[in-house]
């Protein structure tokens, strides 16, 4: 793999969440890729189809970034338009889909539900099979891959809990056999990276540049790979009554974690109680506007949030059926026709009409 090749993977994978059908604004698919969680950036990721890709690129820089934009604008996949946005050429289109016919494209991401609980899960994961395996083999002299204090002490403690149930030989094979079971159910390029990033005895874990080098692939698309194959590994998991000690260190993994924002959810409790956006705006000292996010925001991260409910019928029905009549309308142009509602109400019914669509 030569050096040109070797930059190619992120320039690509980046073109492919650009659309022929409209144009879109580089710096919004940063903010979705980086996991700038505000309401209009996570409307923005619903729009565009990209929730599963919020916050898996965490650490990626900005002008790491505007520098692919540039680069992909100057080989024409990549089209600018007059207000800055930008849309996917046929060449871009055509190019996507041969880069990919011989690399790796990620097909599990869950950024939004699962991005933040990805990271802590897999070291909790790691450890325990480092341990597990350690102790399967009757060995006390190793050098643990988890360094933190409360990390070491709580594995003590679950294991005490573990053995009350089962014999540690027993405890090791269970987790084993649930590591076999899992592996054999995900695409098999990532539980070839996962098995390579694991330490146990006698077995040191690769770093990822060690595997792309042993993969011949870049060591962004080894990245890749692995965080997709976690995402897989989480989905079934939680979907499956296979998997009882992963389910435990996943629940562990999510114990302090929430989907929401602590003011998120002091807004979320006073509207369940029965409070108006204006009241909660009152009672928590906060602006409208600022309430009025907090709900959007639990409309789009929970898909069971009754929407409906907490718009009166007469808008709801009025402006759902000028969405009928006209799928694409903005806010805007609803008010020209004479309908006066709040902003977040648009917003909310354009949520509720992608849910009922599809």
């Amino acid at each position: 793999m030569n050096q040109l090749e070797s930059s190619l993977y992120l320039e690509y994978l980046f073109l492919s969440l650009f659309s022929r059908k409209e144009a879109r604004k580089p710096i919004s698919v940063f903010h979705i890729l980086t996991g700038k969680r505000t309401a209009s950036i996570l409307y923005v990721a619903e729009s565009y189809q990209l929730k599963h890709f919020f916050s898996c690129f965490r650490h990626l820089k900005k002008e790491e970034y505007l520098k692919k934009m540039d680069i992909l604008i100057e080989r024409n996949e990549l089209k600018t338009t007059s207000d800055s946005l930008v849309y996917l050429t046929e060449k871009g289109e055509k190019a996507v889909a041969n880069f990919f016919e011989n690399h790796y494209y990620p097909t599990h991401f869950n950024g939004l539900l699962e991005g933040r609980s990805l990271k802590s899960f897999w070291r909790l994961l790691t450890f325990v099979t480092q341990v597990l395996s350690e102790m399967s083999h009757e060995n006390v002299r190793y050098l643990p891959i988890e360094k933190e204090w409360k990390q070491q002490i709580w594995l003590k403690s679950w294991l005490q809990m573990q053995k009350k149930m089962l014999s540690k030989e027993m405890l090791s094979q269970s987790f084993a056999k649930e590591w076999m079971a899992l592996l054999a159910m995900i695409e098999p390029i990532g539980a070839t990276v996962i098995s390579m990033k694991l330490t146990g005895y006698k077995t040191y874990g690769k770093t990822a540049k060690q595997i792309s080098i042993l993969l011949e692939r870049e060591l962004d698309e080894i990245q890749v790979i692995l965080t997709d194959g976690l995402f897989q590994c989480i989905k079934y998991i939680k979907e499956s009554n296979e998997f009882p000690l992963f389910l435990e260190l996943y629940l562990e993994s999510i114990r302090k974690i929430s989907l929401f924002n602590q003011s998120t959810l002091e807004t979320k409790k006073l509207i369940d109680e029965g409070s108006s956006l204006d009241e909660v705006a009152t009672k928590r000292g906060l602006k409208l506007s600022t309430v009025s996010e907090h709900l959007i925001e639990l409309a789009i991260l929970d898909e069971t949030y009754p929407i409906k409910e907490l718009i009166p019928e007469r808008d709801y029905r009025q402006i759902m059926g000028l969405f009928e009549l006209n799928p694409t309308i903005g806010y805007y142009e609803i008010e020209e026709q004479g309908y006066q509602i709040p902003f977040y109400i648009y917003r909310l019914l354009q949520i509720e009409r992608r849910r009922t669509n599809g």
